[in-house]
Protein backbone atom coordinates (compact mmCIF):
# COMPACT_ATOMS: atom_id res chain seq x y z
CA UNK A 1 0.00 0.00 0.00
CA UNK A 2 2.86 2.39 0.75
CA UNK A 3 3.82 2.35 -2.94
CA UNK A 4 0.84 4.50 -3.89
CA UNK A 5 2.24 7.44 -1.89
CA UNK A 6 5.17 9.72 -2.63
CA UNK A 7 6.13 10.12 1.03
CA UNK A 8 5.27 7.99 4.08
CA UNK A 9 6.18 7.39 7.69
CA UNK A 10 6.72 3.74 8.66
CA UNK A 11 6.34 3.34 12.38
CA UNK A 12 6.52 0.18 14.45
CA UNK A 13 7.22 -1.17 17.87
CA UNK A 14 9.24 -4.25 18.71
CA UNK A 15 9.04 -7.05 16.17
CA UNK A 16 6.67 -4.94 14.07
CA UNK A 17 9.83 -3.83 12.29
CA UNK A 18 9.82 -7.22 10.51
CA UNK A 19 7.09 -6.41 7.98
CA UNK A 20 8.63 -2.97 7.46
CA UNK A 21 11.99 -4.52 6.55
CA UNK A 22 10.44 -6.14 3.50
CA UNK A 23 9.82 -2.77 1.86
CA UNK A 24 12.75 -0.71 3.13
CA UNK A 25 14.87 0.25 0.16
CA UNK A 26 12.45 -1.43 -2.25
CA UNK A 27 10.49 1.66 -3.25
CA UNK A 28 12.81 4.19 -4.91
CA UNK A 29 9.93 6.51 -5.80
CA UNK A 30 8.64 6.78 -2.22
CA UNK A 31 10.37 8.88 0.41
CA UNK A 32 10.28 7.11 3.76
CA UNK A 33 10.93 8.00 7.35
CA UNK A 34 11.21 5.18 9.86
CA UNK A 35 10.33 5.37 13.54
CA UNK A 36 10.98 2.24 15.59
CA UNK A 37 10.48 1.86 19.31
CA UNK A 38 11.80 -1.34 20.87
CA UNK A 39 13.41 -2.75 24.00
CA UNK A 40 17.18 -2.59 23.40
CA UNK A 41 16.99 -2.92 19.59
CA UNK A 42 20.62 -3.92 19.03
CA UNK A 43 20.64 -6.64 21.71
CA UNK A 44 17.13 -7.86 20.90
CA UNK A 45 17.11 -7.76 17.09
CA UNK A 46 20.80 -7.53 16.17
CA UNK A 47 23.13 -4.97 14.71
CA UNK A 48 22.32 -5.97 11.10
CA UNK A 49 18.61 -5.17 11.52
CA UNK A 50 19.42 -1.79 13.05
CA UNK A 51 21.90 -1.07 10.25
CA UNK A 52 19.35 -2.00 7.60
CA UNK A 53 16.88 0.46 9.11
CA UNK A 54 19.51 3.22 9.19
CA UNK A 55 20.71 2.42 5.65
CA UNK A 56 17.19 2.88 4.33
CA UNK A 57 16.60 6.03 6.41
CA UNK A 58 19.76 7.65 7.80
CA UNK A 59 17.50 9.89 9.92
CA UNK A 60 15.52 6.95 11.31
CA UNK A 61 14.38 7.36 14.87
CA UNK A 62 15.25 4.21 16.80
CA UNK A 63 14.10 4.42 20.40
CA UNK A 64 15.48 2.09 23.06
CA UNK A 65 12.65 1.67 25.57
CA UNK A 66 15.01 -0.06 28.02
CA UNK A 67 17.51 2.79 28.18
CA UNK A 68 17.82 3.94 31.80
CA UNK A 69 15.73 7.03 32.44
CA UNK A 70 13.97 6.74 29.08
CA UNK A 71 10.20 6.88 29.27
CA UNK A 72 8.07 5.36 26.58
CA UNK A 73 7.41 8.08 24.05
CA UNK A 74 4.03 9.50 23.12
CA UNK A 75 3.86 7.71 19.78
CA UNK A 76 0.90 9.74 18.52
CA UNK A 77 2.78 13.00 19.09
CA UNK A 78 6.00 11.59 17.64
CA UNK A 79 4.28 10.18 14.55
CA UNK A 80 2.48 13.47 13.97
CA UNK A 81 5.73 15.44 14.32
CA UNK A 82 7.57 13.22 11.81
CA UNK A 83 4.54 13.23 9.48
CA UNK A 84 4.55 17.04 9.40
CA UNK A 85 8.34 17.32 9.15
CA UNK A 86 8.45 14.83 6.27
CA UNK A 87 5.38 16.34 4.60
CA UNK A 88 4.25 12.74 4.34
CA UNK A 89 1.00 11.65 2.79
CA UNK A 90 0.36 8.78 5.20
CA UNK A 91 1.55 6.92 8.28
CA UNK A 92 1.81 3.13 8.46
CA UNK A 93 1.85 1.74 11.99
CA UNK A 94 2.52 -1.82 13.21
CA UNK A 95 2.31 -2.83 16.85
CA UNK A 96 0.13 -4.79 19.24
CA UNK A 97 -3.66 -4.46 19.09
CA UNK A 98 -4.07 -2.01 21.98
CA UNK A 99 -1.30 0.38 20.96
CA UNK A 100 -2.20 0.19 17.29
CA UNK A 101 -5.78 1.20 18.07
CA UNK A 102 -4.60 4.10 20.26
CA UNK A 103 -2.12 5.44 17.69
CA UNK A 104 -4.44 5.03 14.71
CA UNK A 105 -7.31 6.77 16.51
CA UNK A 106 -5.02 9.56 17.71
CA UNK A 107 -3.59 10.22 14.26
CA UNK A 108 -6.94 9.99 12.49
CA UNK A 109 -8.32 12.55 14.98
CA UNK A 110 -5.57 14.88 13.70
CA UNK A 111 -6.59 14.21 10.10
CA UNK A 112 -3.61 11.98 9.28
CA UNK A 113 -4.25 9.13 6.83
CA UNK A 114 -3.11 6.14 8.87
CA UNK A 115 -2.88 2.48 7.91
CA UNK A 116 -2.40 -0.46 10.26
CA UNK A 117 -3.14 -4.18 10.49
CA UNK A 118 -6.72 -5.24 11.05
CA UNK A 119 -7.08 -7.40 14.14
CA UNK A 120 -10.14 -9.44 13.23
CA UNK A 121 -9.50 -12.66 15.11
Amino acid sequence: MAKVFRSVVLMSTGSGIGPCLSILGQMPNTQMRVVWSAPDPVATFGKKICERVLNSDPRAIILNTRQPGQRRPNLVALAFEVYLEQRAEAVFFISNRKLTRRVVEGLKAKGVPTFAPIFDS
